[in-house]
C-alpha cells in the first residue's frame, strides 16, 4: 500500500487546514518557500509533499505529522492520578482508610496537600476527627501557638464544623476546656485580627451557609454566669468574642449582607441595653463610696461589655450611600458613650447626598469641626472672597458660642454645657442667673487649646467672655488684612523670580533690573515684615536690624544696608530723575538679587 493510505487524502487535509487558517495557496507556498503550483498539485492529490515538508506543515497548522498522514486525531492523554489526589478531588473520605496521610506521592504531595488544593471539606473534616489539627497544620499544638497557626486551625474547625474538636485540643490540660478556648480567642490582639487570616474567618462566617448555628453560639454567645462583689450581684452580659462581633459586622457590610448586619446589630443592642444600667449603677456607687468600690466597678465594666458599631462599619455605610443606617449606628454609639465617627462626617455626607450644596460650599463645610471653623483648613482653599465671608460667619473658638448664649440669656444651654464639663461653680452661677459672674466664669475656657490657638495666643488675656469674643473679631480682621497683603504681594511679585532677575542681569538691562528688584523688595517689606510708610522709611526699619551685635547672635552687617540704600537711590534716579552718583557693580547686583530673593 505504500507510505500513505489510499483511503486518506493528504492533499484534501492540507487544503482544509489551509482554509481554516484563512490562507491562500500563494501564502502557504511563501511560508514553505515552494511554488504555489506545488501546493495546488498537493491539494489535488496530483503529487505528494516530500517527507521533509511534513514537520513544517504540522507546525504551521498546529497538528501532528500523524494527523497529516492518516487523518486520525490523537487519542486523549490518560492522566494518571494518585489515590490521594483522587480522594481529595472527589472529596471522598471513605478512601482515607487505605491512604497513609503523611506519605507523599511521586509529586511530593500528601493527602493533606491535595485536600487543601481541592478544598475538600469532607476529607479535611475526617482528617481533623481522626488525627486532630497537628497533621493539618504540620505542627504540634502548644499553648504558644503563633497567631497564624491558631487562625488556620480556627478556620478549618469552622469550615468543617469541628469547633468542638478545637476546643478540646486547646483545653486538653484543663478541667474547663471551654474557658481555655475563650481565653485564647479573647487574647487575640487588634493587630492580629486585622490580618488576612482572620479576615478570611469572618468572611467565612458571613458567607458560608454550611456553618452550623452552634458555632455562632460558641463564638459570640452570652456567658450565663453571676458574680458577687461585696453582696452586689452582677449578671455576665459579655459575649465570648466581643472583638469578633465587631469584625463580623464589618464583614457583613463588605459582602453587602445587610440583613446579616442588622441581625448582629440587634444582638449587640440587646447586650448593651442589659449592660448599660449595670455599668451606670456601678458608676453611681463609685461616686458615692469612692475608691472602696473602684476595683468592683472595674470588674463590673469588664464583665458587662458595651460593644460599639465600629467606625469602619459606619464609614462603609457612608461609602455605599446608606446614610440612614449610618446615622442610626452613630447615634447608637453616642447613646452608650462609645467611640464613633465625628458628627461632622455624617453632616457632610448628608449635605453631599442632598445635591443642594455647591462644591465650594461643601469644601467650606469640611473645614468646620464640632461647630468650630479650622482657620488653617479654610486658608488652604485659596479663595479670598470665600475665606473672608466664612471667617466672619462661623465661630473660631468655643467661647464665641458661650458668649452668644450669655448675650441671649440662654441659661438652658449654658447649664447643659456646665454639666457636661463638670463645672459646679459655673452651674451654681447659671442657676442663680448671675450674669456678670457667669461672664467672668466662662473666661476660663479661653485658655482651652484648639486648632486655631496660634492665631490669637499673642493677644492679651480678655477680662470677660464677651471681651474674648471681641478679641476674636479683631483677630479675624487681622487675618483678612494679612491675607489681602499676601495676595497683593503675590500679584505684584509673581513674575519677579530669581530666574527673571538673572536674565535681566545677563542681558545687561540694568535699569529694568534695579526697578523690578525694588518693586519686589517694597512688597516684601510691606507684606512679610508689616512695615508701613514710604519706601525709604521701610528700608531704614529693615536695615536697623543689621546694626546690633551680641555674643549669641551676630547680626552686625553694615554691607547689606549700604547695598540696599544704593539700590534705592539708583531706582529713584531712574524713576524720579533724581541725581544719583551711586553705582552698583555686577557682583553687587548679584548680591542684591540673592538677598531680596532670600527675604521672601
Amino acid at each position: 500500500m505504500g507510505l500513505f493510505s489510499k483511503k486518506h487524502s493528504v492533499g484534501k487535509t492540507i487544503a482544509t487546514l489551509r482554509k481554516e487558517k484563512g490562507w491562500t495557496q500563494v501564502e502557504l507556498a511563501e511560508k514553505l518557500q515552494v511554488s504555489d503550483k506545488a501546493v495546488s498539485k498537493w491539494e489535488k492529490d496530483d503529487a505528494f509533499p516530500s517527507v521533509e515538508f511534513f514537520p513544517a506543515l504540522a507546525e504551521l497548522f498546529g497538528v501532528s505529522i500523524d494527523y497529516l498522514m492518516t487523518g486520525k486525531a490523537p487519542e486523549k492523554e490518560v492522566v494518571v492520578m494518585s489515590k490521594a489526589e483522587l480522594c481529595a478531588k472527589n472529596d471522598d473520605p471513605s478512601m482515607l482508610e487505605t491512604i497513609n496521610i503523611v506519605i507523599k506521592d511521586e509529586y511530593n504531595k500528601s493527602i493533606v496537600d491535595y485536600a487543601k488544593q481541592y478544598q475538600s471539606r469532607k476529607v479535611i473534616g475526617a482528617i481533623i476527627q481522626k488525627h486532630g489539627f497537628d497533621v493539618l497544620l504540620e505542627r504540634r499544638y502548644s499553648p504558644t501557638w503563633e497567631s497564624k497557626a491558631f487562625a488556620d486551625a480556627l478556620y478549618y474547625a469552622l469550615w468543617t464544623n469541628n469547633l468542638s474538636k478545637l476546643i478540646n485540643v486547646i483545653g486538653e490540660r484543663s478541667r474547663n476546656k471551654e474557658e481555655e478556648f475563650y481565653k485564647k480567642i479573647s487574647s487575640i490582639t487588634e493587630k492580629e485580627l486585622a490580618t488576612p487570616q482572620y479576615q478570611k474567618i469572618f468572611d467565612l462566617l458571613v458567607c458560608d451557609s454550611a456553618i452550623e448555628d452552634e458555632a455562632y453560639h460558641v463564638l459570640f454567645g452570652k456567658r450565663k454566669m453571676d458574680i458577687l462583689l461585696n453582696n452586689y450581684p452582677v449578671r455576665y452580659c459579655k459575649p465570648v468574642w466581643e472583638a469578633g462581633v465587631i469584625l463580623l459586622m464589618e464583614a457583613a457590610l463588605r459582602h453587602k449582607k445587610l440583613d446579616y448586619f442588622d441581625q448582629c446589630f440587634a444582638y449587640i443592642s440587646k447586650l448593651n441595653e442589659q449592660s448599660f444600667p449595670i455599668i451606670s449603677a456601678a458608676e453611681k456607687e463609685l461616686l458615692h463610696y469612692g475608691d472602696a468600690r473602684r476595683e468592683d466597678v472595674r470588674i463590673i465594666k469588664e464583665k458587662n461589655s458595651l460593644i460599639p458599631v465600629s467606625k469602619n462599619s459606619i464609614k462603609i455605610l457612608l461609602e455605599i450611600g446608606d446614610l440612614e443606617r449610618a446615622e442610626r449606628m452613630h447615634l447608637f454609639n453616642k447613646q452608650f458613650r462609645l467611640s464613633s465617627v465625628e458628627d461632622d462626617t455624617l453632616r457632610l455626607a448628608k449635605l453631599k447626598a442632598s445635591g443642594k450644596v455647591s462644591t465650594e460650599e461643601l469644601a467650606v463645610q469640611a473645614t468646620i469641626h464640632n461647630g468650630i471653623l479650622c482657620i488653617d483648613e479654610l486658608l488652604s482653599l485659596n479663595n479670598f472672597k470665600t475665606i473672608k465671608k466664612t471667617l466672619f460667619d462661623y465661630p473660631i473658638h468655643q467661647i464665641e458660642i458661650l458668649a452668644k448664649w450669655l448675650q441671649d440669656k440662654n441659661w438652658r444651654e449654658l447649664f447643659r454645657f456646665a454639666v457636661d464639663n463638670n463645672d459646679a461653680q459655673l452651674s451654681d452661677c447659671i442657676v442663680k442667673e448671675r450674669y456678670e459672674e457667669v461672664n467672668r466664669n466662662l473666661l476660663k475656657y479661653w485658655q482651652q487649646k484648639n486648632a486655631n490657638s496660634k492665631y490669637f495666643s499673642n493677644y492679651a488675656t480678655p477680662r470677660s467672655c464677651l471681651d474674648a469674643a471681641e478679641t476674636l473679631q479683631r483677630c479675624r480682621q487681622r487675618i483678612v488684612d494679612e491675607l489681602a497683603l499676601k495676595m497683593d504681594k503675590e500679584k505684584t511679585t509673581g513674575e519677579l523670580t530669581r530666574e527673571y532677575f538673572e536674565k535681566l542681569l545677563a542681558k545687561g538691562d540694568i535699569e529694568m533690573l534695579i526697578v523690578k528688584l525694588c518693586v519686589r523688595l517694597e512688597a516684601i517689606l510691606r507684606c512679610d515684615y508689616h512695615y508701613e510708610g514710604d519706601f525709604v522709611k521701610m528700608i531704614d526699619q529693615y536695615c536697623s536690624t543689621f546694626n546690633t551685635y551680641d555674643d549669641e547672635d551676630n547680626n552686625y552687617d553694615p554691607h547689606t544696608p549700604r547695598l540696599l540704600h544704593k539700590l534705592r537711590m539708583m531706582r529713584n534716579g531712574i524713576v524720579h530723575s533724581e541725581k544719583c552718583n551711586e553705582k552698583l557693580s555686577v557682583s553687587e547686583l548679584q548680591e542684591c538679587i540673592n538677598h531680596i530673593c532670600k527675604m521672601g
